[in-house]
């Protein structure tokens, strides 16, 4: 081993070693030693290298002025007249007589422009001959290390207040967008049960009410996808799906629960299809929320288009469909777009001085493109108009011929049907809607009171069994599954729908493991349900 240029030669003595040692110990620890006489300002500075490589001292006259000097030439500007007040000997001394020990700081630049920053400590080796040791330390690695931990601690408390503030945002906005159509239902009940003899004023209460529970499903659909998306799972569930019903069902709610009264809105289809593998659900979900932001920043007699064209793929069992939302509103600036698919970012409506949604509708968006494979971009310019441009690979179903509208409203003339539902309004709901449609409606109120109705009638009894998931003592997976073992002719045979408020994908994926043949989410339209019979009786 090798101090300073001096090797270290175990065989000398012990003194030898005890000075090597020293050196040794002192070049790693301090970039300066200095003994200082307290009376008379007179020093030594300590060398671990002079002539031949050997340790000693060089004579310092005046430690006040050697150290100003020193200072003036290295200390960078920055109170460089307080560093001389603080390194002078009398202000050493008195605080010394106050603690054992002062440090004074100070930063040096470098040639290269470089800041290294050092510690100088002040301390008595002997206070009755007021003895002073004054020792320099390079701490540069330290500073710059608690600067990078400073630097992180700050980005991290940053970032934690930019979460609360989200959070405390998407609260209180989803307060906004939850009271605000619960509002409008409470409020058209209760005028319902006023005009109870007026028909005209209870259909228009009730097509208000409808709006609103539309308007109501969407937001719990984003939330519920937003969930999905956090933890990475969201998934999509193509099944054959009818194009133009998908589009009629996105007319028929944007115009009656997101359209201001005097937009203009137009669907234009350019399609040589009608069925396609979709997640219709998800569909309908990405093409609401872009229509419902159009319509939050377009103005009251603004112009919304929504254009669907069919594009050619490799083969002829697959091709893309190209959807387009246009609009002439408010735009979007370039910075806003760089961030419109974060999650609880929202556009601040000047015009309204309004913060429109919850910030979820276009992430929400973003994640199930995502998730098909498909594309999406945002072409705006402020106060022109924005156009959103999707591009989503398909596969075409097969087309089959269309039943005539009168044989769906009696889809189950003639069948008798078994509702699993625990929930007594949910069961008279559906029991209303399945007698609508000619259906003989036998009810159970958990699954294990379905398989023992099951197994208790005569084989193919039932058309269909309607299966609620969340009941009590039984589940409706653990149903199906009895049914579908229990060895009867029918029990593979009949139909089993899910009618569930379990609408994520992953839930419909369990209900087609455990053996159901489709599923229904809630809160279940009338014609949705209609159609989702005809299909599976077909």
């Amino acid at each position: 081993m090798k101090v300073e240029g001096s090797e270290i030669n175990l065989r000398g003595n012990e003194q030898d070693l005890e000075s090597a040692l020293l050196r040794y110990v002192c070049c790693r620890e301090y970039c300066e030693i200095i003994i200082v006489d307290g009376k008379t300002n007179r020093g030594k500075v300590w060398l671990p290298n002079l002539d031949g490589g050997s340790a000693g001292f060089e004579e310092i006259e005046d430690m006040d002025a050697d150290s100003a000097e020193y200072f003036k030439k290295h200390a960078t500007p920055n109170n460089l007249e307080a560093l001389l007040e603080k390194t002078r000997m009398r202000r050493i001394r008195e605080e010394l007589a106050k603690s054992d020990s002062y440090e004074v700081f100070f930063e040096e630049k470098t040639a290269s422009s470089a800041t290294q920053y050092y510690r100088i400590e002040f301390s008595y080796i002997d206070r009755e001959q007021e003895l002073i040791c004054v020792s320099g330390t390079n701490i540069t690695a330290h500073v710059t290390k608690t600067r990078e931990q400073q630097e992180l601690v700050k980005h991290s408390y940053e970032l934690g207040e930019a979460a609360q503030n989200a959070k405390n945002n998407f609260f209180a906005n989803m307060s906004h967008e939850i009271r605000t159509p619960l509002n409008a239902i409470v409020g058209m009940a209760e005028i319902a049960k006023m005009d109870v003899h007026n028909p005209k004023k209870i259909m228009e209460c009730m097509d208000i009410m409808l709006s609103a529970c539309q308007n109501l499903t969407n937001v719990v659909s984003n939330i519920l996808d937003t969930s999905s998306m956090q933890s990475g799972s969201v998934k999509i569930v193509p099944n054959p799906t009818d194009i133009h019903q998908v589009l009629e069902k996105v007319e028929k709610e944007f115009v009656e629960g997101f359209k201001k009264p005097n937009q203009t809105f137009k669907i234009e289809k350019d399609l040589k299809h009608s069925k396609f593998m979709l997640d219709a659900t998800r569909a309908i979900r990405v093409a609401m929320n872009l229509l419902t932001n159009a319509a939050n920043f377009t103005a009251g007699n603004g112009e919304i288009t929504l254009r669907v064209t069919e594009l050619p793929g490799k083969t002829s069992r697959k091709g893309f469909l190209k959807i387009e939302i246009i609009d002439n509103g408010k735009g979007i600036s370039e910075e806003d777009i760089q961030h419109v698919f974060e999650p609880f970012y929202r556009d601040h409506d000047t015009a309204e001085n309004y913060l429109s949604g919850t910030g979820l509708g276009l992430s929400v968006v973003k994640s199930i493109v995502d998730a098909k494979g498909a594309t999406i971009e945002i072409t705006s310019k402020p106060h022109e108009g924005t156009t959103v441009t999707i591009v989503d690979p398909v596969e075409y179903a097969e087309e089959k011929k269309k039943v005539a509208v009168e044989e769906e409203d009696q889809a189950l003339s003639g069948k008798r049907v078994l509702l699993v539902e625990d929930q007594p309004i949910n069961m008279l709901v559906a029991k209303r809607m399945l007698e609508r449609f000619g259906a003989q409606v036998d009810t159970a109120e958990h699954g294990r009171f379905a398989v023992e109705q099951f197994m208790n009638q005569p084989e193919n009894t039932y058309a269909l069994i309607f299966m609620d998931i969340q009941m009590p003592i039984m589940d409706g997976y653990e149903a199906t599954r009895q049914i579908r073992s229990s060895g009867r002719a029918d029990a593979e045979t009949v139909k089993i729908i899910a009618m569930t408020a379990n609408v994520l994908p992953e839930d419909i994926e369990s209900a087609k493991e455990s053996g159901m043949d489709a599923h229904i989410g809630k809160p279940i339209l009338t014609d949705e349900l209609k159609t989702l019979i005809v299909s599976v009786l077909d």
